[in-house]
């Protein structure tokens, strides 16, 4: 018996190998004979084709994936990221997107002392919006001045020199965009940095001179390397370079550009014996209008007037102080170059050594602008036409700085000799244009209710 059911075991197991061969056998025929068809495909079963257009209808309705969504929110990203270096392109070119050490040069001190000796590098300062950019531009309109291209040429704004230098501090400049979160003087976030503040700031921090620890040959190689890149250094005797805050920092400059010339010493009156490489023109602006200038600036248009005003009398200060330490120097007014300028363009370049170029000098004069303070002049006596109390409150106010500003010079120079800049001018806060005096007087008794300019709105 149980070699009769092992046998009928093993024909069960034959039986099913002989029926799975047969099916695997039908199922190779019908492959070959789809094969051998003229090509045409079967037709799908109407339940498959039914599915397949729901399938396509659902895909035309159905929205976006997220793989989708991401690639857009990363283009958008993409072209977000683009368009403020696009517009820093278009706006100052490829100099900007470079860093100071892949484009300055490589001279050593004694190659720039060198070139010093048969060279006049000329500072223009002043306070901004006081009228550099108009000398700076007069100055380097004659063919044997030096001075630096324009925005997109140098990558710089204004092409300042101090946006394109890593010695000296630019002080903040620039950065003004977070003003209105700091609150007034006095709030912990208030900070003296930026336009119309600057010269506020620690003494340490904003004046420099020929004590400052800096002064050598390798400050003035890296210095004047990273302008001469500006420059052109062929044949042209004098290198012009302005920035507003050489007020503040002439002293440092006159002695950073005189390392290595000769026994030239910053001991006034004698300097040793020895001509300076160095020459500073500033230019000023009345302080009143001044302040209207940078208040007509979107970074400074909140700006209380009396910081500017103060920001105003610290950098006339300073150069105060060290126009007596200042081998040469002329100082002059924007309303005096504005009025005549044919004459200041031509005595400026005299000065300088240069020869006379009328044609050139007629140039660059006829393009500079009569009376640059007269629209600020207007809106002011508007402002104190229309409130008599703001009128009082303003005299009281101005007297109280005017001491100190006609304590300051604004014309003359430290040489003697005749020309249009040896004479002694200054400013007044309470002149007939800026106290209007078209308006009436306050009334008798008003000064005494007078706020202080502390509290100048």
């Amino acid at each position: 018996r149980g070699g009769g059911g092992g046998a009928r075991s093993g024909s069960r197991r034959s039986a099913v190998k002989m029926a799975i061969e047969n099916e695997a056998r039908q199922r190779k025929k019908g492959t070959k004979a789809e094969a051998g068809t003229s090509g045409a495909v079967a037709a799908p079963t109407p339940s498959r084709a039914k599915a397949k257009a729901e399938a396509g209808g659902a895909a035309a309705v159905a929205p976006p994936q997220t793989g989708a969504m991401a690639k857009v929110l990363l283009v958008l990203i993409t072209i977000a990221l683009m368009v403020p270096s696009i517009l820093s392109y278009y706006y100052y070119g490829p100099n900007f997107f470079l860093p100071e050490s892949f484009t300055r040069l490589a001279h050593s001190p004694e190659e720039w002392q060198a070139m010093l000796r048969n060279r006049t590098a000329v500072f223009v300062g002043g306070p901004h919006r006081g009228g550099t950019s108009v000398l700076w531009e007069a100055l380097g309109a004659h063919p044997s001045v030096s001075r630096f291209g324009s925005r997109r040429e140098t990558g710089a704004d204004h092409s300042e020199g101090m946006f394109v230098q890593t010695v000296y501090p630019r002080f903040g400049i620039g950065t003004e965009f977070n003003r209105g979160k700091e609150g007034g003087r006095g709030n912990a976030k208030w900070r003296p940095v930026g336009l119309g503040r600057y010269a506020l700031g620690p003494e340490a921090e904003v004046h420099w001179t020929e004590e400052h620890h800096s002064v050598g040959p390798a400050k003035q190689a890296l210095m004047l390397n990273e302008f001469g890149r500006h420059w052109d250094l062929t044949d042209k005797p004098v290198l012009l370079e302005k920035s507003p805050p050489n007020i503040v920092l002439s002293r440092y400059l006159q002695a950073l550009v005189n390392v290595g010339n000769g026994a030239w010493t910053p001991e006034p009156p004698t300097f040793g014996g020895v001509a300076s490489a160095a020459k500073f023109v500033f230019i000023s602006r009345h302080p009143l209008a001044n302040a209207y200038a940078h208040r007509a600036m979107s970074l400074c248009e909140d700006e209380r007037v009396a910081i500017l005003l103060a920001n105003w009398l610290a950098q006339h200060e300073w150069l105060e102080v060290d126009a007596r330490h200042l081998q040469s120097h002329k100082r002059l007014r924007i309303e005096d170059l504005t009025a005549e300028p044919l004459a200041h363009v031509e005595a400026l370049w005299h000065w300088l050594g240069l020869p006379a170029r009328p044609e050139h000098a007629a140039q660059i004069a006829a393009t500079i602008r009569p009376a640059p303070n007269a629209k600020y002049l207007v809106t002011h006596c508007a402002s104190m036409a229309a409130e008599a109390a703001k009128h009082v409150a303003f005299k009281g106010a101005m007297a109280q700085l005017n001491v100190r500003v006609q304590a300051v010079h604004v014309s003359g120079a430290a040489e003697l000799g005749s020309n249009l800049f040896d004479y002694d001018r200054r400013y007044d806060l309470l002149d007939d244009d800026w106290r209007c005096a078209e308006l009436p007087d306050a009334p008798v008794g008003a000064a005494d209710s007078t706020p202080s300019l502390k509290d100048e709105p």
